[in-house]
């Protein structure tokens, strides 16, 4: 806070500024945190705004969405008076629970599950078959948060599963499913070369176990590559007075990344094999992963083309929007309601028909004057 010589010149000033800038901090986080609870309270007040409105239009809509479908369950099978005999009803027609994506479960979704299983380990029930429980779920492939997914409750409600299932002596089953139809071997074992040590594993792999993969394909080939990052190239300092006359291109990371791809991609057209096909490589054989389509993508393609490599392109077509769909879709109007004339001249004039407007002319002029005489 002070210079050696200002120090030197004055010693008591230094403790004096330590203390007025311990102040100042003290006073600056107090100014922070009124800023955040203003902010909280006003993101609050809008939330509660856009849920009432939401609430309303459901409302007069007469409408419900995902989550109260999920609420109102929840609350169907849990309320007191009438979960027994709802439970009771569906114990009659209940013989198999199926739940995928266990992993993305919440809470709730886990309790309608755990109310509607309650009977299949009560021993006598309304119906004398075996009934299952069957969960399909992997925590390392939790979209975490998503929807409140809760990992965690899998493994808790698949040890309540088993436990009851044993109380009872029925057969449980906890299968690991370690092997992948979809990779090989060297892609898994990078994978599992990631999630052996922390901070990967955590909340993914329980500490006890060693995760592990193995490969259908077994000898298949595979490889992985993992490249350095890049960044801004350096750029030699221009001086100040230049006169823009000249075009500099500015550097971009993205780009210089999408141009190497295609040039890796290229390379393996040109000189890579597949023995699993006995052939050379093509451009089909490469797919491109993305986490979005984004302007990177347009990248790629732009890359690509330049290389020569025949690409498939970003183009999505809306099949609702396409001429062929459209002319199907008015054929289906027109049977549901044959007395759309002018969805029936829209048929006539279609590739279905043909007409053209001296046919079609001639018709209107018909159906109009038998109308008229009608």
């Amino acid at each position: 806070l002070m210079t050696a010589g200002a120090a030197k010149a004055d010693p008591g000033a230094e403790e004096t500024l330590i203390r007025e800038a311990a102040r100042l901090e003290a006073v600056q986080e107090s100014i922070r945190c009124v800023v955040t609870a203003h902010s909280s309270a006003a993101l609050l007040r809008l939330g509660a705004a856009l849920l009432n409105a939401y609430d309303i239009m459901k409302r007069h809509l007469v409408w419900l969405d995902y989550d109260d479908l999920i609420y109102k369950s929840y609350g169907l099978l849990t309320r007191p008076g009438i979960a027994p005999w709802v439970l009771f009803k569906l114990d009659g027609g209940l013989d198999h629970i199926l739940i995928d994506e266990a992993q993305d479960t919440n809470p709730e979704q886990w309790a309608i599950v755990a109310a509607l299983a309650e009977e299949f380990f009560a021993g006598e029930s309304a119906r004398p078959e075996t009934r299952t429980i069957f969960a399909v779920g992997d925590v390392k492939q939790s979209i975490f948060s998503f929807q409140r997914a809760a990992p965690k409750l899998f493994d808790q409600f698949r040890d309540s599963f088993a436990a009851q299932a044993g109380a009872v002596q029925r057969g449980w089953r906890d299968l690991d499913l370690s092997v992948s139809f979809r990779s090989t071997d060297a892609v898994l074992a990078a994978v599992d070369a990631v999630f052996a040590r922390a901070p990967a594993r955590e909340g993914v792999v329980t500490a006890d176990l060693a995760l592990k993969h193995y490969a259908f394909r077994e000898g298949a080939a595979g490889m992985v590559e993992v490249w350095p990052a890049i960044g801004p190239a350096p750029a030699s300092p221009r001086d100040a007075w230049t006169p823009p006359v000249e075009r500099v291109a500015d550097d971009n990371p993205s780009r210089r990344l999408a141009e190497l791809i295609a040039a890796k991609i290229k390379t393996w057209i040109d000189q890579e094999s597949l023995p699993a096909r006995g052939r050379k490589m093509r451009a089909g054989d490469v797919m491109i992963l993305l986490r979005r389509r984004s302007g990177f993508m347009e990248q790629i393609v732009a890359a690509l083309k330049s290389e020569g490599v025949p690409v498939a392109g970003v183009d999505r077509m809306m099949l609702t929007e396409q001429l062929a769909v459209m002319d199907l879709m008015a054929l289906g109007r027109f049977l549901l309601l044959p007395e759309d004339d002018l969805t029936l001249a829209t048929i006539l004039k279609s590739p279905l028909i043909g007409f053209d407007d001296d046919q079609l002319f001639p018709l209107m002029i018909a159906a109009g004057k038998a109308y008229g005489a009608g």
